[in-house]
């Protein structure tokens, strides 16, 4: 089997759309702040922050259902716009599990994945004060 049946995309992608009444660099910053309290890899680029969480090596290694939740290797990319009254913010989490021979999943690791960027999503949130969360295009 060639790379071609190796399997790289996400198993679990969520994209919100938020409004925070915090400016833009204080919404972004008040996430990455949040974020570095639980030790995640927290990088902040002009109007934007990436976190990255957990290890794709410990969880190919335990696998679904001897690791915690929070070594499950994920991602969250948070865009922030300034608008009149605080900002806009467009938050996209997924898994960086990488390269698998399957889309499949076992074990319940889709669900656990869900939860733990629900969970990565719901503290941005609080951290920049949103007030509604909503799925999919603003």
């Amino acid at each position: 089997m060639g790379a071609d049946g190796f399997k790289g995309k996400p198993i679990v992608e969520i994209t919100e759309h938020w409004r925070s009444p915090l400016g833009a660099k204080a919404a972004i910053e008040a996430i990455a702040r949040s974020c570095a309290k639980s030790r995640a890899k927290v990088e902040i680029d002009s109007g934007a922050v990436r976190i990255h969480a957990g290890s794709s090596w410990v969880y190919r290694i335990l696998g679904n259902l001897l690791s915690s939740e929070k070594v499950l290797p994920v991602a969250l990319e948070i865009t922030a716009t300034a608008i009149d009254d605080g900002c806009k913010l467009q938050a996209r989490a997924f898994d960086t599990f990488g390269w698998r021979l399957t889309d499949r999943t076992f074990f319940g690791a889709e669900q656990s994945f869900r939860n733990r960027l629900e969970d990565l999503l719901k503290n941005a949130a609080t951290a920049a004060h949103v007030v509604n969360r909503r799925i999919g295009a603003d």
